[in-house]
């Protein structure tokens, strides 16, 4: 994944943050829940 340098204000790179962290978490949860079941 390659970032492009853009001149953004603030505001719009918190959101940008916050879709990325929106789309991810849900992932990483999963993940780690998986984790923990398959634990004995």
């Amino acid at each position: 994944m390659s970032l492009t340098i853009e001149p953004l204000s603030e505001q719009s790179l918190d959101e940008a943050f916050f879709r990325l962290n929106a789309s991810v978490a849900p992932r990483v949860w999963r993940m780690a829940e998986a984790q923990l079941k398959d634990r004995p």
